[in-house]
C-alpha cells in the first residue's frame, strides 16, 4: 500500500471522525424515534434495522479486504524471504570447482580478462563468468568484515537483514542509504548482484554445474514456483479496495443510530412520550434501570 493509498484511505479511519459520527447518529435518531409513535416509529426502527443490516454486509467485505491485505503482505513476505534466501546462496558457490569444470585448462582467467575495468566488455563464456564469481566472491568476504564492523549481526546474511527502512526490497536496497552501515550493506549487496549476473549467461552458454550451483539454481526455481499475481487475485478480488473504507464513518453513524433505537423502545415502548420528557429530573432513575437491565442481561 502506497503512500497515496493510505493519505486516501486516512479521513475516514481516524477514531475522531468515526467518534463524531456515531454521536451524531445516536443524538439525531433518539430525538426524532422519541418524537414519534406507534406503526411510524417500528417503521423508522424498521428502517434503521435496514440500513444497519446492509451496512453490516458491507463490514464483511471490508474485514475480507483487510484481512486480504494481511495474506498477501504474509505472501510477499515469505516470497521475500525466500529469494533473499538463494541471495545468501550465491557466497556459497564454489568458484574455484566452476573453473576447473568450465575452464579449458581448469584455472580462472586473469582479472585483466574479466570485464573488471569501467567500460570494458567481457567474453560471455563460462569460463569468464566462473572466474568473475570467485573474484566477487572474494570482494563479498571483504565487505562483509565491514558488515560486521558496523552493522548489528542480523545483517551479514540477506535472509535476517532488516529492510524496513529501504524504499524497495531489491538487491541493492541498502544503495539509498547515507550511514557506514548501508554503505557496507550496498558494496556487498552489489557483490551479490555481480554474482548473480555472473551465474546467468545472456548468450545462453550454461556453466557445467556442481552441487553448489545446482542447489542455488533449484532454490531459485522454488522461489520463483510462487505467483504473486495470481495469489493478489486470490487475496484482492475486488480491484478498488480502497473504496470501502469511505463506509466506516458511515457505518458509525448508523451504530448511533441502531443504539437509539434500543434505548427509546427501552425507555418508551409504547411510544406515548416524547424527547422532552426524558430530560425531567427522573430520567436519571430511567438511566440506572437500563443499565441495571443490560448488566442483567449481559
Amino acid at each position: 500500500m502506497n503512500a497515496d493509498v493510505v493519505d486516501s484511505i486516512a479521513p475516514f479511519v481516524r477514531w475522531e471522525i468515526c467518534l463524531s459520527a456515531f454521536l451524531i447518529g445516536l443524538c439525531v435518531a433518539l430525538f426524532n424515534l422519541s418524537r414519534i409513535k406507534d406503526k411510524v416509529r417500528r417503521r423508522c426502527s424498521a428502517g434503521i434495522d435496514f440500513l444497519w443490516t446492509v451496512f453490516s454486509g458491507v463490514s464483511i467485505v471490508s474485514a475480507l479486504v483487510v484481512f486480504g491485505d494481511f495474506a498477501w503482505k504474509g505472501y510477499v513476505d515469505s516470497y521475500d524471504r525466500k529469494i533473499r534466501a538463494t541471495w545468501d546462496q550465491l557466497a556459497k558457490i564454489d568458484g574455484k570447482m566452476l573453473a576447473s569444470l568450465n575452464c579449458p585448462n581448469g584455472k580462472p582467467v586473469a582479472e585483466s580478462q574479466i570485464g573488471l575495468a569501467k567500460g570494458s566488455v567481457s567474453a560471455d563464456v563460462p569460463c569468464v563468468r566462473a572466474s568473475q564469481i570467485i573474484y566477487w566472491q572474494t570482494q563479498w568476504a571483504d565487505h562483509t568484515k565491514d558488515i560486521q564492523k558496523f552493522c548489528p549481526s542480523s545483517d551479514i546474511s540477506f535472509v535476517t537483514r532488516d529492510y524496513s527502512h529501504a524504499s524497495d526490497h531489491l538487491i541493492t536496497a541498502s544503495c539509498t542509504g547515507i550511514s557506514a552501515c548501508d554503505k557496507a550493506r550496498c558494496d556487498q549487496e552489489h557483490d551479490a548482484l555481480e554474482i548473480l549476473m555472473a551465474t546467468h549467461s545472456k548468450a545462453g552458454l550454461l556453466m557445467k554445474p556442481d552441487k553448489t550451483l545446482s542447489s542455488y539454481r533449484v532454490g531459485l526455481e522454488e522461489a520463483y514456483q510462487l505467483s504473486m499475481r495470481e495469489l493478489y487475485i486470490r487475496t484482492h478480488p475486488i480491484e478498488n479496495t480502497t473504496a470501502f473504507f469511505v463506509f466506516i464513518p458511515l457505518w458509525a453513524l448508523i451504530f448511533g443510530m441502531r443504539l437509539a433505537r434500543v434505548i427509546t423502545e427501552y425507555i418508551d415502548p409504547a411510544g406515548k412520550r416524547n424527547f422532552f420528557h426524558f430530560a425531567k429530573k427522573k430520567l436519571w432513575v430511567k438511566i440506572c434501570r437500563f443499565l441495571k437491565w443490560a448488566n442483567g442481561a449481559s
